[in-house]
């Protein structure tokens, strides 16, 4: 029973104090960008995520209300230390140089972002991936193909899969590394198929290949 109520008494507390938040600082038409630097900076956007790293350090079920009450309010952008894939990988994994170069960013949406998972006759399964990183001095060097990569045009970074070593077990020698998709190493198009209801992207690292820093790699 006493647990029942410290419990009540943190959701009311949480609850209370992000109402308080949203009722200082959100209204409909506000531009999102002025927005989303509120509720990021509050740490509002992502509770769950640590005080250091834009967040409040709250635990799942804590967090799920501030969601909630985002969400009752009409405010975009809350619930991110949930939803957001490239700000918990990078929160998860990455350097804390490598946090304090994107974490916010990713969390201001202003990184254009892409998954380079799936290659020609692997299709989605991750064991069956052809695309190499070798490491070289503080880069890794990327050769390979990847396709249905929905937004890779625009996006500034990928989120590649790679293998470092083919003596080890496929999952076992599978990185994940943040590659630049900018790099003119990088070559993407359209593939458009019969019948499809949509093309997706192909984009490919042919020679020379693509250079990836170190501390973009786990």
């Amino acid at each position: 029973m006493t647990d029942t109520v410290i419990d009540n008494e943190a959701e009311a507390a949480v609850r209370t104090e992000v109402r308080a938040f949203l009722d200082a600082n959100w209204r409909p038409g506000l531009p999102r960008h002025e927005w989303l630097a509120a509720a990021v900076d509050s740490g509002w956007a992502a509770p769950g995520f640590p005080a250091a790293w834009y967040g409040r350090g709250l635990g799942p079920e804590l967090a799920r209300i501030a969601q909630t009450e985002f969400a009752r309010a009409g405010a975009p952008g809350g619930g991110q230390d949930a939803y957001n894939l490239w700000a918990n990988t990078v929160l998860a994994f990455g350097s804390d140089d490598l946090k304090q170069r994107f974490l916010r960013r990713l969390l201001m949406d202003d990184v254009a972002m892409c998954l380079l998972y799936s290659e020609p006759g692997a299709g989605s399964d991750l064991a069956g991936i052809q695309t190499t990183a070798v490491r070289d001095g503080d880069e890794w060097t990327v050769n390979g193909q990847k396709v249905w990569t929905s937004g890779g045009r625009e996006a500034e970074f990928g989120m590649l899969i790679a293998r470092t070593d083919w003596d080890q077990a496929k999952h076992r020698a599978s990185r994940s590394s943040g590659s630049p998709c900018a790099s003119p190493a990088w070559r993407c198009g359209r593939c458009a198929r019969p019948r499809a209801t949509h093309a997706s992207t192909r984009c490919s690292s042919p020679t020379p290949a693509c250079p990836t820093p170190t501390a973009s790699v786990r």
